[in-house]
């Protein structure tokens, strides 16, 4: 619906290069009323889709201009009409199973749907109906109102959203690109049901309409039964909106606002022409080479080499009349400054005509790719069709945008670089953190938030460091790469068990000592292993420091493995193995590992087997410590009431005469595609019933690890969709959700259900509902909010003490992410968008990869 940030080239909205297979040119038609019907048929799969574009948006609202009623009419379009009361076209749609969505622009507004091949006459209707016969029920149009209202002040809180918004009313001070989509709150309040009547009646007219249909059909009789639906619709009188001329731009402009954000974020932004220029071409070449991907050249620049950015992108819009080109990033305030230097000199290297062959044919082979990718759904097809109609006025400007940009030239791009991306053209938006300010009499002092410092030591060893005085209290982590993936064959439980052991004695100190030196200074130390990794943490007050920092380096450099502790030890990881299995969830979590995959480490438990921790020698412990737990591999995190060079010549003291190496690269075993769906039962002498489905996932490194966290919360947890619908409407769980298996390899995504033996088909039955809702229609925005909001708390939950969030640090910057990835989860968490949760779901939640384990009570016969 509702969207302020452009971030893509026009290339990706409306290019092709080339048909599918199985694919018809497009033809255009004007029926009687003036509706302009696209039709092409593709019969790759028996889908059709359906869209209808209204010429009109935010910039042609007249009289209401900066209300948002083009996008309140769109909210309210579906909600009934004079044959479908409240709610019957989302049944209706939803019993037909197609998928129906809607958006309002800056020109235009929007309606789509993708339906079964046999169901796109029912598709027809309910558009043909809804576009023509809306009624505009008085309390839905509150309820989506006080939506609005609430979307309204959401953006006010996205910084990213609240940037764009600035920027493009800043940047135009007579043409109505300078409003908000979504109005402005005083003037949409004021909307009434007869303004929403009014509206519709002047601009919801065939003669200012698109239909195009893509899909599996049969042109003649789509033609005849578009005709027999929307003829009824009445051609009328359109008075042309008047759309003031934005006068030349003469100086730069800049605004610089402070708000409650962790980060500094800015926008440049710069006036260019309109889609009919030629210009188009080389300003989106342009705008791949300076920003579209982590190989252009100010990505390489400001956030590889210089690493002054967390991201940075450039973009071009040229709509039907002039856009704008722009440059967005991410970063510290502290870095601003340098940041626009580093922006202007790449700037002023494409005026000069500083291009190399490889970035020109870069762009090229991009353009290409996305004009294929574009071609891959009937609904994207139809939308590229559907807009090359309306912006250009040419069904198959697609294949003319290619060509153009092809015949794009280094000098073309030198031109246009001096031409519009200069001072006098430039609309710049700078958003930084709010600083805290301490007051102490009789002056007013400046406290800076503290920042993590990071140093690196000649053995590789990388130190982070944050000083937070605000307790006397320091935690620190040591971790290193290992655990479960770094096992190997027959080898499992090594890991685990060796975190246990380095606690367990040292040249130095017994297990006693190390505990009772600890625990009578109220501080504590401990170790852990995992699937990827291992280390060992302490926490301490200040004045303990030594003694932490003593204790910490002794385990993890001089550990003894004394035989009896490591009996011990190995005793308890039998009996925590058995204890597993008692538990119907673990032991349906160990089953599924072992069905989902056949050879790779992530098939085994993190404990080992009983058989594998048995055949366990001391030896294998010391080999597994030599070979990870050495400078190479290791990021130390030293969080608290601590100066950063004292704890860097602290460290240095102690671990700078120990040799580090690298580790290997992971000699994985090959692992089988699945082919298709499994099923597993067991049976336990147990009163419930345990469900689980699982689907390959994704690696820590993926950037849709973020998608993936926003469809959980809107899956699982009280109040979400499988809690509302599973436990609460239909009584088929005990507990449900979801949950990831993630690490530095693939691992997986699985849904859970706890229900009784004879609601298994039901309960099973309900989770494969709800994946197909979540791969099948986009999630609400009320529900991608509350997810969002949730996830952003959880996290300063989960980031509140230094521990935590020196423990979170270190694994970023351990796995590649670097320790940073933990300040910018909020702007990954808010960069999710509905469509990447569509996107994820169908990529990852395919039937034919499921593994589904069934761990269910005994059938006792009597």
């Amino acid at each position: 619906m509702y969207y302020l940030r452009i971030i893509l080239l026009f290339l990706t909205i409306s290019v092709s290069f080339s048909q599918p297979i199985h694919a018809g040119e497009p033809e255009r038609f004007v029926l009687d009323n003036g509706l302009v019907v696209v039709l092409k048929e593709v019969h790759t799969a028996p889908l059709v889709a359906l869209q209808l574009w209204v010429k009109t948006g935010s910039i042609h609202e007249g009289e209401y201009m900066g209300s948002g009623i083009s996008h309140l009419v769109e909210h309210m379009l579906f909600k009934g009409t004079k044959r479908r009361g409240v709610g019957d076209i989302g049944r209706q749609m939803s019993a037909a199973g197609g998928d129906m969505g809607g958006y309002t622009s800056m020109d235009r507004t929007v309606y789509h749907m993708v339906m079964p091949a046999d169901k796109a006459e029912i598709g027809l209707d309910i558009l043909a109906d809804a576009a023509m016969n809306s009624t505009f029920d008085e309390v839905e149009m509150k309820k989506e109102k006080d939506v609005i209202l609430r979307e309204m002040d959401m953006c006010k809180d996205d910084p990213d959203k609240y940037l764009s918004r600035k920027i493009w009313q800043e940047a135009f001070s007579h043409h109505p690109y300078q409003h908000p989509i979504i109005g402005y709150k005083e003037l949409f309040s004021q909307l009434t049901k007869d303004d929403l009547l009014k509206y519709h009646q002047r601009f919801y007219v065939p003669n200012d309409m698109i239909l195009s249909v893509v899909g599996d059909f049969n042109k003649s009789r789509m033609l005849a039964n578009i005709k027999q639906y929307f003829n009824d619709g009445k051609r009328n009188s359109i008075s042309p909106v008047y759309i003031p001329q934005e006068p030349m731009q003469i100086g730069k402009k800049k605004f610089e606002e402070e708000k409650d954000i962790k980060v500094a974020y800015l926008e440049m932004a710069f006036h260019i022409p309109d889609i009919r220029s030629r210009d188009l071409y080389p300003l989106d070449v342009m705008a791949i080479i300076l920003g579209h991907g982590k190989s252009s050249i100010l990505y390489q620049d400001l956030r590889e080499r210089e690493s002054i950015v967390y991201s940075i992108d450039a973009w071009s819009y040229t709509p039907q009349y002039p856009g704008l080109f722009g440059i967005n990033a991410a970063l510290e305030p502290e870095n601003l400054q340098k940041a626009q230097k580093t922006i202007w000199k790449n700037i002023k290297k494409l005026a000069q005509g500083d291009i190399t062959d490889e970035e020109l044919e870069k762009a090229r082979q991009m353009v290409i790719a996305s004009s294929i990718f574009s071609q891959e759904t009937v609904e994207s097809q139809a939308a590229d069709i559907a807009s090359n109609e309306y912006v250009c006025g040419n069904i198959n400007f697609n294949k003319d945008y290619v060509k153009g940009v092809g015949l794009v030239t280094k000098d073309d791009i030198k031109r246009v670089a001096k031409q519009y991306l200069c001072e006098d053209n430039l609309t710049i938006g700078i958003l930084k953190p709010k600083v805290k300010e301490k007051v102490i009499s009789p002056s007013i002092q400046v406290k800076v938030e503290p920042k993590i410092q990071k140093f690196v030591m000649d053995n590789g060893l990388v130190l982070l460091v944050f000083e937070d005085d605000s307790l006397p209290i320091v935690s620190i982590h040591a971790v290193f790469k290992g655990g479960v993936l770094f096992e190997e064959k027959g080898k499992e439980g090594v890991c685990n068990l060796l975190q246990k052991m380095m606690l367990k004695g040292t040249k130095n100190h017994t297990a006693k000592q190390i505990a009772e030196a600890i625990e009578s200074r109220g501080g504590a130390i401990s170790s852990y292993g995992g699937n990827n990794s291992l280390g060992c943490s302490v926490k301490v007050l200040k004045e303990d420091l030594d003694l932490g920092f003593s204790l910490l380096s002794d385990v993890l450099l001089n550990p003894s493995f004394p035989v009896d502790e490591m009996e011990k030890e190995r005793r308890a990881v039998f009996a925590a193995i058995k204890s597993q299995d008692d538990d119907p969830f673990s032991y349906a979590v160990r089953i599924l590992r072992e069905n989902m995959w056949q050879n790779h480490p992530y098939r085994h438990n993190s404990l080992g087997t009983q058989e594998s921790v048995r055949e366990l020698t001391r030896n294998d412990l010391i080999a597994f410590h030599q070979g990870f737990c050495q400078p190479g591999n290791m990021v130390l995190a030293v969080f608290g009431d601590v100066k950063a060079q004292e704890i860097r010549q602290r460290v240095e003291g102690i671990w700078m005469g120990i040799k580090g190496q690298n580790l290997s690269q992971i000699n994985l075993p090959d692992e089988p595609e699945q082919k298709g769906a499994k099923q597993v039962i067991q049976e336990k002498d147990k009163e419930q019933t345990i469900i689980l489905l699982g689907f390959p996932g994704i690696g820590i490194m993926d950037p849709d690890k973020y998608v993936f966290d926003v469809m959980s919360s809107i899956l699982s947890g009280n109040g979400s969709r499988l809690f509302v619908n599973l436990r609460d409407k239909y009584g088929l769980a005990y507990y449900v959700g979801v949950f990831s298996i993630l690490g530095l390899s693939p691992g997986a995504y699985v849904f859970y259900i706890g229900t009784s033996r004879d609601k298994v088909d039901a309960a099973l039955e309900g989770i494969k509902k709800e994946i197909g809702m979540i791969r099948n229609e986009a999630v609400s925005d009320e529900e991608l909010s509350r997810a969002k909001t949730f996830l952003i708390g959880e996290h300063l939950q989960a980031q509140e003490t230094n521990s935590a969030h020196g423990f979170d640090c270190a694994l970023n910057e351990l796995y590649g992410l670097g320790y940073e990835e933990v300040e910018r989860f909020r702007i990954r968490i808010n960069s999710v968008t509905k469509d990447d949760i569509k996107r994820v779901a169908n990529k990852y939640l395919q039937d034919n990869k499921c593994t589904v384990i069934i761990v269910r009570p005994e059938d006792k016969k009597f």
